[in-house]
């Protein structure tokens, strides 16, 4: 199975948690329209809204760090729509145009109609090969997004992996904010085994978005989870561990524990909420050096190195509370 070469830095998180929060603000790429918090150090290349069903995304530029970005922004409708029951597994990729041969390769058909519906993402593969194939060679691939964002991006990613896998320079990046379970163990499976791709997904705490769609054994997710709980990060290798690795999964509580308070797990969900607590691991670590280092082995759980956040409830401690600044 394919596996990053290197550990997402804090500056790493930084970056995709304030791009994926800057995509919100966009309309276009004109400079008078860019919001005023947009950092003089990155260029828009290109930015759309769908009118069908308001998919936005963001390719982004920066000659300063080296690296070219496609955002996805979210919907406020996220819990509604992961708690449909009826949520429908479709092939990966464009209609009648697969890009998959197996026919278990199934993905949420929401996503799969945002990211490859009215052509958006042919048109992204277009713009995104040209730039990282003749004009920026030498610059980062990074794919992200928060919440349903962070899903488009995990299959744009797969889908950038495959149409790219003849180009043994380049590697794609998806660093997801929030992303929910996105596909079938099939689709799990072969996300994780291209190795032009790594995924790595964040986590805050009790986020309620990524233990939706609630059927945790029908729905997968790909890729490694970086979870940030309140004392501490954790880092579990492809989320479900791996036996003959000796790496532990997520423990069986974080599937269920958020739904205990879903109002606290909302609250955890949102992109500020993201932003304060890795600005605040910034202050406290060597920027150059990786927030997380490696993965939780079954080993350290043996140890009592575990996913924690269960304890919030029964806790007297009030430092868990996240103080929310909401701009109108």
């Amino acid at each position: 199975m394919s596996s990053s070469s290197r550990f997402p830095t804090v500056l790493d998180a930084m970056e995709v948690v304030m791009l994926s929060n800057l995509v919100y603000g966009m309309k276009n790429c004109e400079p008078n329209d860019l919001p005023p918090e947009f950092p003089s150090y990155l260029r828009c290349e290109f930015y759309e809204e769908k009118s069908n069903d308001g998919t936005q995304v963001a390719v982004v530029r920066s000659d300063e760090k080296k690296y070219v970005a496609v955002v996805y922004a979210g919907t406020d409708s996220a819990i509604d729509v992961l708690y449909d029951t009826d949520l429908e597994a479709v092939r990966f990729g464009p209609k009648h145009d697969y890009l998959v041969e197996n026919k278990h390769v199934k993905v949420y058909g929401g996503f799969n109609e945002q990211v490859f519906g009215d052509g958006l993402y042919a048109r992204l593969l277009a713009l995104v090969s040209d730039m990282i194939l003749n004009q920026y060679p030498s610059y980062r691939l990074i794919v992200t997004g928060h919440s349903l964002g962070g899903a488009n991006s995990i299959l744009t990613s797969v889908a950038f992996a495959i149409a790219l896998s003849p180009y043994n320079h380049v590697f794609v990046e998806n660093i997801s904010v929030a992303s929910p379970r996105t596909g079938t163990e099939a689709f799990r499976k072969y996300a994780n085994s291209l190795e032009n791709l790594s995924i790595w997904r964040l986590v805050l705490k009790n986020d309620i978005v990524p233990r939706l769609p609630p059927s945790m054994y029908f729905w997968k997710h790909p890729g490694h989870t970086i979870q940030m709980n309140t004392n501490k990060i954790l880092c579990y290798y492809l989320h479900y561990g791996d036996k003959v690795l000796e790496y532990a999964g997520v423990p069986f509580p974080w599937n269920d524990v958020p739904f205990l308070d879903p109002i606290t797990g909302s609250l955890h969900h949102l992109i500020k909420a993201y932003i304060d607590y890795i600005q605040t691991r910034n202050q406290t670590i060597n920027n150059e050096t990786s927030f997380v280092i490696s993965f939780v082995s079954t080993k350290d759980q043996l140890l009592g190195v575990q996913y924690d956040e269960w304890s919030y409830y029964n806790s007297e401690d009030e430092s868990h509370n996240i103080e929310l600044t909401i701009n109108e």
